[in-house]
């Protein structure tokens, strides 16, 4: 993930929705969890998952695990863990 890293340096995502977008900035100091985040955009992993938990000011959950076609996508992009980011503070 390092290395998609540097050769990523975006930080800003657009999530188009049916109900309007929405624009997600990517913390810098988290490097692997932003690479891996714009990794998963770019092999299109989250196109045509849904939003099925909103805690209003606390979270968006989104995901479909009980979908064949996220299966797939996770076969496609390979099993691989990314270590833990805490230390920034988020």
């Amino acid at each position: 993930m390092m290395k998609y890293h540097k050769e990523h340096d975006e930080n800003r995502v657009r999530i188009k929705t049916r109900f309007g977008n929405i624009d997600v900035e990517l913390y810098r100091d988290t490097p692997l969890h932003r690479a891996n985040f714009l990794y998963m955009v770019n092999n299109d992993y989250y196109d045509g998952t849904f939003f099925h938990r909103v805690a209003d000011g606390f979270v968006i959950q989104g995901g479909n695990s009980d979908n064949p076609d996220t299966n797939k996508k996770r076969f496609k992009i390979g099993d691989y863990l990314i270590p833990s980011e805490f230390d920034a503070g988020h």
